[in-house]
């Protein structure tokens, strides 16, 4: 079946996963608009903490709302700014993307709105958040549901823990991937390539779900140890990484964990590439002078 094409909003398209989903639609034939706070093109700057027009939603199919303030640690030391941003920003973009007429949202939330995962989990899993960060994504997929019985389909995805090329260079991998020391513990995360989920975002925009609300999970279902993740580093870069090991901080579970067989199922999501390639893939990335180059495929 050749896809429908769509006119498509995203917000947060100058972020790590946002640049991977603009990619991703972009080669599926979509007519694509991003907006953040940080796009060079003054006609695409938004902020969500301030009120937003309708106009930046027009004649939009469906918007992907990637804009947010990620990390646990920091929603820790500042909630106040985590509320505003992912609960009240989200607001603001439900009620614009309603007025202007959108047909769908896709709304990224978070693997941490489940908390600890001593198994698998699915999306019927009662979330368990541990810290401001996960409630702000638990409150945001409220406001969403709440869009979805009364005007537009909302789609709410879960990425578990991404990585791949362009992501920043202060998260986890990045600062370890630069020769930065840094003191860990044994976690267990779903590493999860970040092209995959772009690919199943875009995917999310098209398919015939059949309910007003849906939620996905986005991740592998193998989750990886702290000690593992430091080997496969080594391997990629012939040098391991300096490390010390000490106790899990507040607000952190210690395994994440996805059960992604609904994704799997209805929006075509998989995984091809594994631990060490997509750690590859973003060493190269981060080593290339003229920066990221994002592949649709």
């Amino acid at each position: 079946m050749t896809p429908v094409e769509q006119r498509v909003v995203v917000t947060g398209s100058a972020g790590f996963l946002g640049r991977h989903v603009v990619a991703a639609l972009s080669a599926r034939g979509h007519d694509v608009t991003g907006l953040d706070l940080r796009a060079p093109d003054p006609r695409e700057q938004a902020d969500i903490r301030h009120p937003l027009s309708p106009s930046h939603f027009d004649d939009a199919d469906v918007v992907v709302h990637l804009a947010a303030l990620g990390g646990v640690r920091p929603s820790l030391a500042d909630p106040n700014r985590y509320h505003d941003t992912n609960v009240v920003g989200t607001a603001r973009v439900l009620a614009a993307a309603r007025a202007a007429g959108a047909r769908r949202v896709i709304l990224a939330s978070s693997s941490s709105v489940y908390g600890q995962c001593p198994g698998p989990a699915s999306e019927t899993r009662a979330p368990r958040p541990l810290s401001p960060y996960a409630h702000t994504k638990l409150a945001a997929e409220a406001l969403g549901a709440a869009y979805s019985c009364r005007s537009f389909e909302v789609v709410v995805v879960r990425p578990f823990t991404l990585f791949g090329p362009g992501q920043r260079a202060d998260m986890l991998i990045g600062r370890l991937l630069t020769g930065e020391r840094l003191e860990l513990w044994d976690f267990e995360r779903d590493f999860t390539p970040v092209s995959s989920a772009a690919h199943a975002i875009a995917e999310a925009c098209v398919a015939r779900l059949g309910a007003p609300y849906s939620v996905f999970n986005l991740g592998t279902g193998a989750p990886v140890g702290a000690r593992r993740l430091v080997a496969a580093l080594a391997a990629v870069t012939g040098d391991t990484p300096e490390v010390s090991w000490g106790s899990p901080p507040a607000g952190e579970p210690q395994r994440t964990w996805a059960d992604p067989s609904q994704a799997s199922r209805r929006l075509g999501f998989a995984v091809p590439a594994g631990l060490v390639e997509t750690i590859a893939e973003q060493y190269a990335a981060m080593r290339t002078p003229v920066g990221l180059s994002v592949s649709p495929a």
